[in-house]
């Protein structure tokens, strides 16, 4: 048999390709992925900010996380704590030893020399070098370096208060953005199901007209409690989004993926005293004060120990071209520093410091009485947030039932379209009341566990996967 042409091989091939490939594809998962496509393309309220990369859905501990490990803030706290570390290596070498060197070279335009007791003895060389080396160390000071650099660990101390203290406020940011974003598509859902049920009254509405048992007006009035609907639908999408946006923020993403909801709740609240007990102990800004009254009292005895001596040792060796006096020497010399009078000036410094140490005290007391309100305040507004949730889905229950009853009159046509319309508006008021209180009673825990400085421990250390 003669063999085809190799163009009209391929040819053929490429006819045939496309019929034997598409086999592969079933029919149900292409029309299946036909859906999906629609689906998205068509869903309401999808736009561009709503979209979410692919890949698992983030959690709130997960976004805490992340929050520590990329947010700019909680990365400038961490760099002041490497400052204090630096400053406390530097005040700490001001009381080790020094070694220093220094020299010259220099070409003169004569060498001049002068006889002594027979011998030639250069004083200036034509090409002229020298170098000392010298060591000197701090003996002591009035005690003034060892309280500097004490001083400098405590600040050390407090940067690192500070450190977590910024990481706490940005965790609280954090979760506040999360769970806003998350509260805020859910009232997305809300107001989308309200404008389901304005719909519902509209084409009830239509039925009645067509059928000629109720004026146009109950159309009208239909028709215009579905753009309100609508209204408020485009206005919770703009309030997700722009919870989506900060949360973008928090996290320093581009795109934000999906989110798992709030399956982080913090453990239960224990009782008041122990709250108040742990935010004493750990609680960073009391922290802070307390560091800063040990300063200011290290800085009393600092400007005290002024008035006493210094005293440095000095050694050093010294090598030259010329050899007058000597070409090499060496030395060793103690120095003292002692002040005598300086018209009050020390005297002043002394009762600067005695004053700061006061109001480092009385600030002490201040932040102390201050965290503890704040506690108690939290624990205040968690109690209050939890009745309003409780009381809200009551009236979501009450809401309901009177929606559905109010419907069947009206479809019965035992109740006007206004007592449907009031009760379309409880429903929908008892649903948005729910997704507030909600937020509120999420939030107010939040902040109980960050009034206490333990979000880190409660809602990151706890939910690890």
């Amino acid at each position: 048999m003669k063999s085809l042409p190799q163009p009209l091989v391929w040819s053929l091939l490429a006819v045939l390709a496309p019929i034997l490939v598409a086999p592969v594809t079933s029919a149900p998962a292409r029309a299946q992925a036909e859906a999906g496509a629609t689906a998205v393309s068509t869903e309401p309220g999808a736009t561009a900010a709503t979209a979410s990369p692919a890949g698992p859905p983030l959690t709130l501990a997960g976004a805490m996380r992340r929050a520590l490990e990329a947010n700019p803030n909680a990365g400038i706290a961490r760099r002041e704590v490497d400052a204090g570390r630096a400053d406390y290596r530097r005040l700490r070498a001001s009381v080790l030893p020094q070694l220093n060197v220094s020299g010259s070279v220099l070409r003169h335009g004569q060498e001049v020399a002068f006889d002594l007791q027979g011998s030639s003895v250069v004083v200036q060389p034509r090409n002229d070098w020298q170098y000392t080396v010298t060591l000197d160390q701090p003996v002591y000071s009035g005690g003034r370096a060892t309280k500097a650099i004490h001083q400098a660990d405590l600040d050390l101390q407090s940067r690192e208060a500070g450190a977590r203290q910024a990481e706490e406020g940005v965790l609280l940011g954090t979760a506040s953005d999360y769970l806003a974003a998350v509260q805020s598509a859910a009232l997305v859902d809300v107001e989308r199901r309200n404008l389901e049920v304005a719909q519902r009254r509209r084409d009830q509405a239509r039925d009645f007209f067509d059928a000629g048992e109720t004026t146009k007006v109950d159309l009208l009035r239909a028709e215009t409690a579905i753009k309100e609907a609508q209204r408020r639908v485009a206005a919770a999408e703009g309030v997700r989004d722009g919870a989506r946006s900060r949360l973008r923020e928090d996290l320093a993403l581009d795109e934000l993926p999906a989110l798992a909801g709030n399956d982080a709740a913090p453990p239960p609240v224990p009782a008041e005293a122990e709250l108040l007990a742990r935010a004493e102990k750990v609680r960073p800004e009391i922290e802070r004060a307390r560091l800063a009254q040990a300063i200011a009292d290290l800085e009393v005895g600092k400007q005290k120990g002024a008035r006493l001596p210094v005293v440095r040792a000095q050694a050093s060796y010294h090598e030259q071209a010329a050899g007058f006096p000597v070409p090499t020497a060496s030395s060793l010399a103690l120095l003292v520093d002692l002040p005598l009078f300086d018209s009050g000036e020390r005297s002043a410094r002394i009762a600067h410091a005695e004053i700061a140490a006061d109001q480092a005290r009385m600030q002490l007391e201040s932040v102390t009485r201050a965290v503890r309100e704040d506690v108690r305040r939290a624990l205040l507004d968690l109690h209050t947030a939890e009745r309003t949730l409780g009381l809200a889905r009551e009236q979501l229950q009450a809401g309901e039932a009177e929606y559905a009853q109010a419907f069947d009159l009206y479809r019965a046509q035992e109740a006007t379209a206004l007592d449907l319309e009031a009760a379309e508006t409880a429903l929908a008021d008892a649903r948005r009341a729910v997704v507030a209180a909600t937020l509120d009673h999420d939030l107010a825990a939040l902040v109980v566990w960050a009034r206490v400085a333990a979000l880190k421990d409660t809602l990151i250390q706890e939910n690890k996967p």
